[in-house]
Parts: C-alpha cells; sequence; structure tokens
C-alpha cells in the first residue's frame, strides 16, 4: 500500500471508531493505546513540555502519547489500524452483541467463516502487535527510548493476555516473560547510555518473540484442556462447545503463520517455524472434524499429550539458545555503536581544530599551544639522557 492509501485507510478507520460502541467497554490501557497510536498519527512526537497543572487523566494520556515517541507516522497508522481491528475483535459491537445468538466466549460467532469473530482470544488477537513491535528497528529503539521516561515504560504497562488471572497457574509463564523484559527496559531507561540500550535492544526484540510463543503455547494447551473437559462433562455443563474450540485453534494457526511472513523479524519466523508442527497438526485434524468432531478431538489431546516433551524440554531449550544470542549479538551492537560515538567525538574534535585555525586569535593561540608542548616534550627527552 503507498501512504496514500494508508491515510485514506486511517481517516476511514479514524472516523468508523468514532462511531464504533463496543458490546463491552474496552480497558483503559487498550484506550490509551488507541488514543496514543491516533495522535502520533497526527501530530508526531508528543512534546517535551508539559503543564504541571493538568488533570490525571491527561497526564495518562499525554504520557501514553510520549511513549510512542520516534515511530512514523506511518507505522503509527499501521499500528493503529492493527489496534483498531484487534479491540474490535476482543470486545465486539453492540449489533452482534444483541443478535439472537450471543457468543458464550472468545471466539464464538454467528455462522461465517472460522476466523470471522465478533470478538477473539485476547492472547491470539495481540499476535499481530507484537510481531510489528518486535520489527523495531535498532535507531527507532533508540530514540524512542531517550524519549521516554521510566514511568511510561512500554514493558511496565503490560499484562498477561491468556490467564484470567495473573496469579493463576495458567498465567506464569506471561508473568515471568513481562517481568524479565520489564527489568531489562528498565536498566536501559535508567543508564540513559545509548551503548546500554544498543547491548539490551536484541532481548528487548527476543522477549517480545518469548511473548508470542508462550501466548501460542498457552492456547495449544488451553484447548486440550478444555476438550478433554468438553469430552468428561460435557458442553451443556462447561458451557463450551468443541466447535469453539476449534474456531480458537484456526485463529492460531493464522496467527503462527502471521508471525513467519517474510516481513516480519527474525526472531518472530524462527518462533513460527518452532510451531509450524502444531499448525500442520491441527490443520489436518480440522478437516477431520467434518467427519466426526469428537474423534478429532480426542486425537488432538491425545497428540498434545505425546508432546509433552517438545514444549517442555524442546521450546524451553530454544528458548534459552535465542536469549544467549541475542546476548552476543547485543555486544556486537554495542561495540559498532560505540565505535559511532568515536566517530562522533573525532569529528568534533576536527571541527573545533578547522574553527580555531580559522579565526586568526585562536590560530595563535593554537601555534603557542602546540610549540609549549613540543618544548615540553624535548626537555623531557633530554632530562632522560
Amino acid at each position: 500500500m503507498t501512504d496514500s492509501d494508508i491515510t485514506a485507510t486511517f481517516r476511514a478507520k479514524a472516523s468508523f471508531m468514532k462511531s464504533w460502541k463496543p458490546a463491552s467497554m474496552p480497558s483503559n490501557r487498550d484506550r490509551l493505546e488507541l488514543y496514543a497510536l491516533h495522535k502520533q498519527a497526527v501530530s508526531g512526537d508528543a512534546p517535551s513540555a508539559f503543564s504541571s497543572t493538568a488533570s490525571s487523566a491527561e497526564r495518562a494520556k499525554y504520557q501514553a502519547w510520549r511513549s510512542k515517541s520516534g515511530i512514523s507516522k506511518t507505522e503509527a497508522m499501521n499500528l493503529y489500524l492493527q489496534e483498531c481491528d484487534r479491540q474490535i475483535r476482543v470486545y465486539g459491537s453492540a449489533t452482534s452483541a444483541s443478535s439472537t445468538t450471543k457468543p458464550t466466549r472468545s471466539g464464538e460467532t454467528n455462522g461465517g467463516s472460522s476466523n470471522d469473530y465478533s470478538t477473539a482470544p485476547r492472547g491470539l488477537a495481540a499476535v499481530p502487535l507484537l510481531c510489528a513491535a518486535a520489527a523495531e528497528s535498532r535507531p527507532a529503539y533508540l530514540r524512542r527510548l531517550s524519549q521516554t521516561p521510566i514511568e511510561a515504560a512500554w514493558w511496565g504497562r503490560q499484562e498477561a493476555l491468556c490467564g484470567e488471572n495473573p496469579n493463576s497457574l495458567s498465567a506464569w509463564p506471561e508473568v515471568l516473560v513481562i517481568f524479565l523484559a520489564k527489568h531489562i527496559e528498565y536498566w536501559s531507561l535508567r543508564s540513559s547510555n545509548r551503548i546500554v540500550a544498543a547491548l539490551l535492544w536484541p532481548l528487548h526484540n527476543s522477549f517480545l518473540s518469548l511473548w508470542i510463543l508462550a501466548i501460542s503455547i498457552l492456547t495449544i494447551v488451553g484447548a486440550a484442556w478444555q476438550v478433554l473437559q468438553i469430552l468428561i462433562w460435557g458442553a451443556r455443563r462447561t458451557g463450551i462447545s468443541l466447535s469453539q474450540v476449534w474456531k480458537d485453534l484456526s485463529l492460531l494457526v493464522a496467527s503462527i503463520h502471521t508471525a513467519c511472513e517474510p516481513q516480519q523479524a527474525l526472531t518472530c519466523r524462527l518462533v513460527g517455524l518452532s510451531l509450524l508442527p502444531a499448525t500442520y497438526t491441527i490443520a489436518t485434524l480440522e478437516k477431520a472434524t467434518s467427519t466426526s468432531l469428537t474423534l478429532a478431538s480426542t486425537a488432538y489431546v491425545i497428540l498434545v499429550g505425546c508432546a509433552w516433551w517438545y514444549f517442555c524440554l524442546v521450546l524451553p531449550w530454544l528458548s534459552s539458545a535465542m536469549l544467549g544470542t541475542a546476548m552476543f549479538s547485543g555486544f556486537c551492537f554495542a561495540v559498532i555503536e560505540f565505535a559511532g560515538l568515536c566517530m562522533l567525538s573525532r569529528q568534533f574534535v576536527s571541527v573545533e581544530v578547522l574553527r580555531r585555525l580559522i579565526n586568526p586569535t585562536a590560530k595563535l593561540a593554537l601555534i603557542c599551544d602546540v610549540r609549549a608542548r613540543l618544548d615540553a616534550n624535548e626537555k623531557d627527552s633530554e632530562s632522560k639522557f
């Protein structure tokens, strides 16, 4: 899409969001995210000065806007469009919520294709946004950190998306990833050093990809647990049907394929490749659901149980290897950043010397300074002999 097409789509989407009535009230975090992306796309970076008498609501809006500093207007438009689509899927629309057949959980719709959701699981809906965040370049990351206060850190405002309760066992993989990434971002902001930020930039992108991996694994295992409950207790008692679970799994397959696209960051593609066996298995079993939904669901539970070693041993080992590689590459980027700063300092010294040579008074002072240093060196050499 050209810039003009993106701008036209952005304006149409912004006009639609003004009249959009969600079926459930969006969270304050999501509302601030939408506001910040819209302001960044329209007005660019937030001003550095802000009124000290502003209300807490205005201060929260300003901090959310400033957290997007460094993002170009075109990129902000793309992120705004993705965030709008995500919130529409997550929170639904009032028209779809008032229909005769109301979804009993996220992912259920009244007909349509398997990926046509009025609401979607928060974790899977966030995968495209996490892929876009992982594609942030090193200069953009360094520029954003230099303009972001510690209290407005991006990782500090994130929360687990799959588990209903952050203290539950199902949420601890996401909580662990967010906890580690939050401290890495805190060290980058605390140091205010470009070399340290360049050192930790690959870890930031790696943790975004690991978050996608955690969401995918929790979705796969959670779907198997739901299927097992349905097979034992029945759909009426659990309030979930097998067709709903398979709709979520089909959305998972689409999310993993999105992470594998060529324009995505390398870490996202590696995570997507590690989950491709699961997508092929789900796609094969999904075709068998047209013959026997119960049999295909039973086979899914058995296959997930047999693949425990892959989820518990192989994927954690691959994640550790990715973090180790990120640390090594971060060291290389830190050396590059240090070399760039040395070059800038050398250019500054050259410009200062040139300025003094052009100025007659400064030229005479520079010559006297050089002669004094030469005489001092000669006296030192004579004293030695």
